[in-house]
């Protein structure tokens, strides 16, 4: 759904360029984005055994939602236990963000650790050694059981896989192998728990989790998510989630995209920036233009009139889903900007 509620702005400074018909809030009360597939019931029902024998608990969220990628589902039954949140995808926010999530979640006492599993940046961090340092674990002269959780697409299988290499570096020296989790850009990819060695000294095991959503979301919630790629492609409409990128773009002044796009200024209507995307990339629609066309010269009516002036002065005639695509895809890879959708409490 899209909100139509607009700021004007009079001024011609940089500053009101980049707040420009900027919405004060996005119209999502209609809205009901909710994915928890069976698989996630189950898993959570086995987490819930397996808890049991953890000593630590990595809960892995977005950097770029740090709030709305908490594993809500699972916060009961980790309250008791030792843990350290991991921020991954740290690459995709800025240092400023870094900082002040940091004050966030030690002002509440947590624990926090910002990687990039991809590099394997700071996944030393997340090392038994490490977390014995900063008084997380108490001793690591025996066997020790992690577990890893989150939510779907966090990072949590690559984040395996580079905490295995960090760790088992002596072993591979030596000519062992060892278990690699199955990595993916899609939500769900993994779906049983499962053991894997990832330290040889001390020795120490990772309990790896499916992703578990919140069986409810809150609308913003669930679009935030969405944006991140948390949540099944198809669940909410693309040109709806790119709509609420822009508002989210405008409201926290990030707007290179008028720059990126061949734009003159910043836009609060979505529609304006998706056919500017479009324009930009050469996402065209030939053949729907021609069949448009067509059916106008059919009818004799004369809003059929209109409609024909119109479909044959614009064209080409805008492919404006896949504009919608590139727009989340660009602010995916970061191109849109670096910043934190969430807001702190400070």
């Amino acid at each position: 759904e899209r909100c139509t509620k607009r700021e004007t702005s009079t001024s011609s400074s940089r500053g009101a360029q980049r707040a420009a018909m900027a919405r004060r809030f996005f119209e999502s009360s209609g809205l009901n984005i909710n994915w928890f597939p069976g698989h996630m019931a189950s898993a959570a029902r086995k987490i819930e055994q397996r808890l049991k024998v953890a000593d630590m608990v990595i809960e892995v969220r977005d950097a770029r939602v740090p709030l709305c990628s908490k594993c809500g589902r699972l916060e009961d039954l980790i309250q008791n236990k030792r843990r350290i949140i991991v921020m991954n995808k740290s690459d995709l926010i800025g240092p400023a963000d870094t900082e002040r999530w940091t004050r966030h979640f030690t002002k509440q006492g947590q624990a926090v650790a910002f990687t990039n599993a991809t590099k394997g940046s700071r996944i030393g961090d997340l090392m038994p050694q490490e977390l014995l340092k900063r008084g997380l674990l108490t001793r690591a002269d025996r066997m020790l059981m992690f577990m890893i959780i989150g939510i779907p697409n966090t990072g949590k299988s690559t984040m395996i896989n580079a905490l295995r290499r960090n760790g088992m570096r002596a072993r591979r020296q030596e000519g062992g192998g060892g278990n690699v989790a199955e990595t993916g850009a899609r939500p769900g990819v993994t779906r049983h728990v499962s053991t894997m060695q990832f330290c040889s000294e001390p020795p120490a095991f990772l309990i790896d989790t499916p992703g578990i959503m919140q069986p409810s979301l809150a609308p913003e919630d669930g679009l935030k998510l969405a944006l991140t790629g948390a949540i099944k492609e198809n669940i909410v409409d693309t040109i709806t989630l790119a709509d609420y990128l822009l508002f989210l773009l405008n409201r926290k002044g990030q707007v290179s995209y008028v720059k990126t796009f061949g734009m003159v200024e910043a836009s609060d209507d979505i529609d304006t920036v998706l056919d500017a995307v479009a324009a930009k990339m050469g996402f065209n629609l030939k053949k729907q233009q021609a069949a448009s066309s067509k059916m106008a010269s059919q009818l004799h009516s004369a809003h059929a009139a209109h409609l024909h002036h119109s479909t044959a002065s614009s064209q080409p005639s805008r492919d404006i889903l896949r504009a919608a695509q590139y727009l989340i895809k660009s602010y995916r890879s970061g191109a849109l900007g670096r910043f934190v959708l969430d807001d702190a409490d400070e």
